[in-house]
C-alpha cells in the first residue's frame, strides 16, 4: 500500500502536465526591470551631454529614444528641455503644465519653469524689447531656479548660470555672485560665464561704493567696507581680462 502511495505522489506532476494545469507565469525578475532602467538612465546622461555640447538635433533624438523605453515624466521632461533649447519656448511651458498635472518631480518642474522663463525674458533683452513682464519672468526664473538647485545642488548643472543671470538683472546680487561662482566651478574657464562674473562684480562694486556711510566712515569699518569694494573691482577686471583671453583663445 505504501509503495502504491509513493508512485501516485511521483506520478502527480505528470498528470497534472497531461491535464495541462501548468503553473501560473513567473514574474519577470527584478533584476531586468533594473537593467533597463540603467539603459534608460545612460540615454538621459547622453542626451544632456549632447545638449550641453550643442547638438540639439541629436539630443532630442537620444532623450525621444529614452521616451519610448520608459514613457512617463521622467523622460519626457528632457524632451521638453531640449525644446528650449530650440527656442520652442511656449510648447515647452505648456508641456511642463502637463508634466505636472502628470506628477513631475517639484524640483524638475521647477527647473524647467524657470528655464523657460529665463529663455523667455532673455529673448526681449536680445531683441531690445523689454517690459514690466520680462522683469517679472527674470525674477521668477530666479526663484524657481534657485529652489530647484537648492534641492539638489550636482542635478542641473545648466542652470547655475541662467539663475546668475536672471538674479542679476533682477538685483539680487548675492545671489547672483554665489552661483555664478558655482557655475565656474562646474565648468570653469568658459568665457561667457567669466564675463558675467565680471557684470556681477562690476555691480557689487558699484552698490558698495553708493553706500558712502561705509564706504566714507572713519576708523575700521569704513577701511573694512573700502577694501571689500576694492575687492569687488579687482574681481571684475580679473574677469573681463580671463574672459578675454579665454575668447582669443577660442577655436575659429
Amino acid at each position: 500500500m505504501r509503495t502504491t502511495a509513493c508512485l501516485v505522489f511521483l506520478a502527480l506532476p505528470l498528470l497534472v502536465r497531461a491535464g495541462h494545469a501548468y503553473p501560473a507565469p513567473v514574474a519577470p525578475a527584478p533584476v531586468a526591470q533594473q537593467d533597463d532602467r540603467s539603459v534608460v538612465d545612460g540615454l538621459i546622461e547622453n542626451g544632456r551631454t549632447q545638449l550641453d555640447s550643442g547638438q540639439i538635433a541629436e539630443a532630442l533624438a537620444t532623450f525621444e529614444l529614452a521616451h519610448e523605453r520608459e514613457p512617463g515624466p521622467r523622460t519626457r521632461a528632457w524632451i521638453v528641455r531640449t525644446w528650449l533649447a530650440q527656442g520652442r519656448i511656449q510648447d515647452a511651458l505648456l508641456a511642463t503644465d502637463e508634466l505636472k498635472a502628470a506628477g513631475a518631480d517639484a524640483a524638475m518642474l521647477d527647473y524647467l519653469y524657470g528655464m523657460g522663463f529665463y529663455f523667455n525674458a532673455k529673448a526681449d533683452v536680445d531683441a531690445g524689447t523689454t517690459n514690466a513682464v520680462t522683469g517679472e519672468q527674470l525674477g521668477d526664473a530666479a526663484r524657481m531656479l534657485k529652489r530647484a538647485t537648492q534641492a539638489d545642488e550636482t542635478r542641473f548643472p545648466d542652470a547655475w548660470y541662467p539663475l546668475a543671470e536672471a538674479a542679476w538683472y533682477s538685483q539680487d546680487l548675492t545671489l547672483a555672485r554665489q552661483a555664478v561662482e558655482i557655475a565656474l566651478a562646474t565648468k570653469p574657464f568658459v568665457p561667457s560665464t567669466l564675463f558675467l562674473r565680471g557684470r556681477i562684480a562690476m555691480s557689487q562694486y558699484v552698490a558698495a561704493r553708493s553706500a558712502p556711510d561705509e564706504t566714507e566712515g572713519e576708523g575700521a569699518a569704513g577701511a573694512k567696507a573700502a577694501d571689500a569694494a576694492e575687492a569687488q573691482w579687482r574681481a571684475a577686471a580679473e574677469s573681463f581680462e580671463a574672459g578675454s583671453a579665454r575668447w582669443e583663445e577660442r577655436p575659429d
